[in-house]
């Protein structure tokens, strides 16, 4: 992919700085009234956010007992969901406790990976006010608040789906290795995620298959 006139390098330095602050100021608002949210807040909403909970608490209890087999059992605990959400939940129950709240704060923290991602995303496809305005309407979707007060997957889902079209862009058809086993890496990490990450992947993934001349050298 050939650089922009949007593209890092040649932006001059209010503009970099104007990008910064837009960015900063959204990431502000979010986390102000996604934090105001969570300390109001006293009923955990939805059946499967607390079968995360309690999923998460059992993690807790593996890395009290940690060896080789535990390890292993917590990555194939529970069986039919992945177990990333639990992973980076422990930080946080390390941090400010067991319980809800703090169970809570990995999808508060990862709002702001979403749209600096956003962001970066839009700006490689269309320039950088396509990315600030790709940015601002992704902060203030309804869904993509419920999530990031909620304990579902789907927050890190999106930030990991987001990183991946990114690196795939600017792997350039694979043809750039370091994005290229970036691309590599964070599908890994999105299996972990969630198993229906590869959903999200399969028709842009075809799109740069097929760009990049792949169907034609068969």
């Amino acid at each position: 992919m050939r650089p922009t006139a949007d593209s890092p390098g040649n932006d001059r330095p209010a503009a970099r700085w104007l990008d910064a602050t837009i960015l900063l100021a959204l990431i502000a608002v979010t986390a102000a009234t996604n934090l105001y949210w969570l300390r109001e807040n006293v009923v955990m909403v939805g059946h499967d956010a607390t079968a995360y909970l309690v999923a998460s608490l059992s993690y807790t209890e593996f890395f009290n007992h940690l060896s080789p087999a535990v390890i292993f059992q917590g990555l194939t605990y529970p069986e039919y969901r992945t177990p990333f959400l639990y992973l980076a939940t422990q930080p946080f129950f390390w941090l400010f406790g067991a319980d809800a709240d703090s169970a809570q704060w990995t999808n508060v923290v990862t709002l702001p990976v979403v749209i600096v991602l956003t962001y970066a995303l839009g700006r490689v496809m269309a320039g950088r006010r396509a990315g600030l305005v790709a940015a601002t309407i992704t902060a203030l979707l309804p869904m993509i608040t419920a999530m990031a007060r909620l304990y579902y997957t789907e927050m890190h889902l999106t930030a990991v789906v987001t990183a991946s079209l990114l690196a795939m862009l600017l792997a350039d058809s694979f043809r750039r290795r370091g994005w290229a086993l970036a691309w590599g890496a964070l599908a890994g990490l999105g299996l972990l995620v969630k198993w229906t990450y590869p959903m999200y992947l399969a028709l842009p993934l075809l799109w740069v298959l097929w760009r990049g001349g792949f169907f034609g050298a068969q």
